[in-house]
């Protein structure tokens, strides 16, 4: 149903709808938002609004001309188009497909923070004015996204300013077809461990590429790591109720 939702996108109301859809489920494109402590007021908790939509690690990938990038780069067009053959794409669109959504990517990451900057908070720090939002991007309709998520319209922390001008450019250049590409690629990228095994090995193949993985952890440890991530707290506390009740508490001594 998420891909034919990003198929059907016709109008700019459209791809703010499905990119809100998206950030509902925890995929993050092409900014993301989280909750955290006002760089100036710890006792406060904001909004951060992050780059993020990048199917590779960071910014370097897509930029550096060392040979380690350049392979990782050449491997991911492969993978890209592989992962859109499996869903059905003939191979010379998927292969289209895939340099679109480089290149969508690219233009992401030439507008986000190296690592070097990343380590420096103060580069990550731009406190803004909820109102001030609609001046970095005046395409995408923040009180709309913040009311369709249920939240304040309070001050945020933008990290990086200049990829959220970038957003824009995107929201006013990039044509919707292009659009509903890389979105498709953002929901198959997320999805690939829970989809069918022509997808998780193809997925695990490019893996190695990145991680140098070996082999691919068997399935119920899988299962076991997804759980621990999404219900971490909750895991804990059924664990600790089976393996360490009142009276193993009442035994330790500290």
């Amino acid at each position: 149903p998420m891909l034919d939702e990003i198929r059907a996108i016709k109008t700019k109301d459209d791809l703010q709808r499905t990119i809100e859809h998206l950030h509902d489920v925890g995929i993050a494109a092409p900014f993301g938002l989280f909750a955290a402590q006002d760089p100036h007021k710890p006792t406060q908790v904001i909004a951060h609004l992050t780059a993020s939509g990048l199917g590779l690690p960071d910014r370097d990938y897509y930029l550096k001309p060392e040979k380690r990038f350049v392979e990782a780069r050449e491997k991911y067009h492969a993978h890209v188009a592989k992962m859109f053959e499996l869903d059905g794409a003939k191979p010379a669109a998927a292969k289209a497909d895939a340099e679109t959504v480089f290149a969508f990517e690219k233009r992401l990451a030439e507008a986000s923070l190296d690592n070097v900057a990343l380590r420096d908070p103060a580069q990550q720090d731009h406190k803004t004015r909820f109102a001030d939002l609609d001046k970095l991007t005046p395409s995408f309709n923040w009180a709309a996204y913040f009311d369709e998520g249920k939240m304040p319209h309070d001050d945020v922390n933008v990290t990086q300013p200049k990829f959220l001008e970038q957003f824009e450019k995107e929201l006013k250049t990039t044509p919707i077809a292009q659009w509903r590409t890389y979105l498709e690629w953002q929901v198959l990228n997320a999805s690939a461990d829970a989809l069918s095994a022509p997808f998780v090995a193809e997925n695990f193949e490019f893996t190695k590429t990145l991680t140098g993985a070996k082999e691919m952890k068997p399935r119920w440890k899988l299962c076991a790591e997804a759980t621990d991530n999404q219900l971490g707290d909750a895991l804990g506390k059924k664990y600790v109720e089976k393996y360490f009740p009142p009276e193993a508490k009442a035994r330790r001594r500290w």
